[in-house]
């Protein structure tokens, strides 16, 4: 009987000590803030706006348009757009310029904010076009990070020639949904649909975290860094979701 009890012992013993290791409380954690329903239909990709005050989203409907939106998911403005499926966009702060990627084409569209197009480029990168270039994130000097969706899913770091310089293929998630970049620390946050995660992912470190959020088809991620907020658009929800990380 004393052998039996002292088993029984270890056992509790040993699950106890796995519980600690897996709940930390001093682990960063991601919490929702918010949620908004926005007039957008199937949206997918997202960048802040001018001052970090607003947020760029597009339709990925063939000429679903570009949209600008405030941080409560309404509406300010409309691009009407002519493109065949937008999946990304990104925002110049320096220049007011945004630009979007059109995974059907595989291109590259560089846009002002009144509307005008301003250039278009080939993606060099063969992808499927049902599972082709999803996120688009904008690096110093005209570079770009383009995320392709799966077969490949990939990581390509593009400069102002539109050629690639590096490509990167780490296994984060099912799938790459939607991306933005940490200039400052020099880190991509990847959003993943399939596996409904938020990924921070280093090209010289690696992983460095990942969040589980509970969102229907996230399909794109932008940060301000220094405000902390987080937002992520839903395409099958129509919806815009705020969090913050403590």
């Amino acid at each position: 009987m004393l052998r039996r009890s002292g088993l029984y012992l270890l056992i509790l013993i040993l699950m106890l000590s796995c519980s600690d290791k897996t709940i930390n409380p001093d682990d960063p954690q991601l919490v929702m803030v918010n949620s908004y329903t926005i007039d957008v239909s199937q949206p997918s990709g997202l960048t802040f706006g001018k001052d970090f005050k607003t947020l760029w989203t597009v339709s990925d409907t063939p000429n679903g348009g570009i949209y600008e939106l405030n941080l409560e998911g309404d509406i300010i403005r409309t691009l009407e757009f002519e493109s065949d499926d937008l999946e990304g966009i990104t925002y110049d702060h320096t220049n007011d310029i945004l630009w979007a990627v059109d995974e059907q084409n595989n291109e590259i569209i560089k846009i002002s904010t009144d509307n005008q197009e301003l250039q278009r480029a080939a993606i060099p990168i063969l992808a499927s076009q049902d599972h082709g270039v999803e996120g688009i994130t904008l690096e110093s000097d005209n570079k770009f990070w383009i995320a392709n969706e799966k077969l490949p899913k990939k990581l390509f770091l593009m400069n102002s020639n539109f050629v690639i310089e590096e490509e990167y293929e780490p296994d984060l998630a099912e799938d790459y949904s939607g991306l933005c970049l940490d200039t400052d620390n020099c880190i991509l946050w990847i959003v993943s649909d399939e596996s409904q995660l938020i990924i921070k992912w280093s090209p010289c470190k690696g992983t460095t975290e990942k969040y589980s959020i509970p969102i229907t088809k996230a399909e794109g991620i932008a940060i301000n860094h220094q405000d902390g907020q987080i937002f992520i658009v839903s395409d099958a929800e129509q919806k815009l979701f705020e969090f913050r990380i403590e």
